[in-house]
């Protein structure tokens, strides 16, 4: 935000091509940069000087050329390049398709191409890249897009694919309707699907489509810790439902993680808070003030019924340990679970010195995921991190 504009660019290249250079991390978002400016950057991202890994130009005017510039430079081995955010630039299809075909070829794992109107070509480009076996990508923003269905399909297919290490999604503020929705949930159903995190706000899935996404975070497949589904005229008491039915998932999906060693140093700060923000979400728009939501009530009859998906079989083990054998008794012991395990999230991302040591050892949260007692060297001779054992 400081009006650089091209010659600014130029300069700012031509510095982080001197060897002597050590910055790593560039933002020059809402700077006035033309694609002479993205071009005048892709010639320094190829230059074996440049120490970039991560360089942020939202909100300029780079269009479809500077997009190929850009692209053109991710595939050059010399590009160090691992997170780009190239959002609000006026890319649309082609710029976005020429991004989408360097990614097999570059070290990217994250990138924000929001608010370019890609559309549904730009999504299946994208979608074919996600299922290349060279593509590193992780987390993927394409909110703000004009994709639709058929779009989000494309997508949802990538998503399966055994070769799609996608964790991230982004595809809220666009126009996917049920049938997207549908399959963007049979996508979270699928073993090879990796997908924790997904937002798709602002769209419009309506009923059917919430209602197709809610009943396949119950399958013992999908991974998801955090879901935003909101404004996407659904009616109330459905979305009570699936935050309800979300706020379990978190639970077991974080037990899951901790027990088979997928948090590690680097993701385990994003997944509290995206595990936290589900039990947030719940606690506002499920919990009635001063009496216990519908919701719950209906979930504690079904274990009664022994109507036990994999999300809840869990907790009717739970409930019968805890000798709680009365309606009421069971939804308050949730309703107190849900609340206690917000507040021991919110201290751990709080810490002044998040320390992923720390939070293995927290017995306290162990115990009320109910996460078997783990040490660190159970995660060190898993491999995780690359410790010799």
């Amino acid at each position: 935000s400081n009006s650089i504009g091209d010659d600014g660019a130029q300069a700012l290249a031509n510095a982080s091509m001197n060897e002597n250079n050590k910055i790593s991390n560039l933002n020059l978002s809402n700077n006035e940069i033309t694609s002479d400016g993205a071009k005048a950057f892709a010639n320094a991202l190829i230059n074996p000087n440049c120490k970039l890994t991560s360089l942020d130009i939202e909100w300029n005017n780079i269009h479809n050329v500077g997009a190929q510039y850009i692209a053109n430079a991710l595939k050059n081995p010399n590009c160090k390049v691992t997170q780009l955010n190239i959002s609000k630039n006026f890319i649309r299809e082609d710029g976005a398709v020429a991004i989408a075909e360097s990614l097999p070829e570059s070290k990217i794992t994250k990138l924000n191409i929001s608010t370019n109107f890609i559309n549904d070509k730009g999504a299946k480009a994208f979608a074919n890249a996600l299922e290349d076996p060279n593509c590193n990508l992780t987390n993927l923003n394409a909110s703000s897009n004009s994709i639709g269905d058929d779009g989000a399909q494309a997508l949802a297919e990538a998503l399966k694919n055994p070769n799609c290490e996608l964790t991230s999604l982004d595809i809220s503020w666009n126009k996917i309707g049920p049938d997207g929705a549908q399959a963007i949930a049979e996508a979270l159903n699928d073993k090879n699907c990796k997908l924790t995190s997904l937002d798709i706000s602002w769209n419009e899935i309506g009923d059917a489509g919430a209602t197709a996404i809610s009943d396949e975070l119950k399958n013992e497949n999908c991974n998801i810790i955090f879901l935003n589904i909101e404004k996407n005229n659904i009616n109330m008491k459905l979305n009570n439902t699936i935050n309800f039915t979300m706020t379990f998932c978190a639970i077991n999906n974080l037990k899951r993680m901790i027990e088979n060693y997928e948090i590690n140093e680097e993701n385990y700060i994003k997944i509290i808070f995206n595990a936290r923000n589900s039990f947030s979400n719940a606690r506002n728009s499920s919990y009635a003030v001063g009496k216990l939501n519908e919701n719950r009530i209906k979930w504690y009859d079904s274990l009664q019924n022994e109507e036990l998906p994999y999300l809840d079989a869990e907790y009717k083990k739970e409930l019968d340990d805890k000798d709680i054998k009365t309606r009421n008794e069971a939804v308050k012991y949730i309703k107190d679970k849900f609340d206690n395990l917000d507040k021991e999230l919110e201290l751990e991302l709080e810490k002044k010195n998040k320390n992923f040591d720390e939070f293995i050892n927290n017995q306290n949260l162990m115990n009320m995921l109910g996460v078997q007692r783990l040490l660190r060297q159970d995660f060190d001779d898993y491999g995780d991190f690359g410790v010799e054992v």
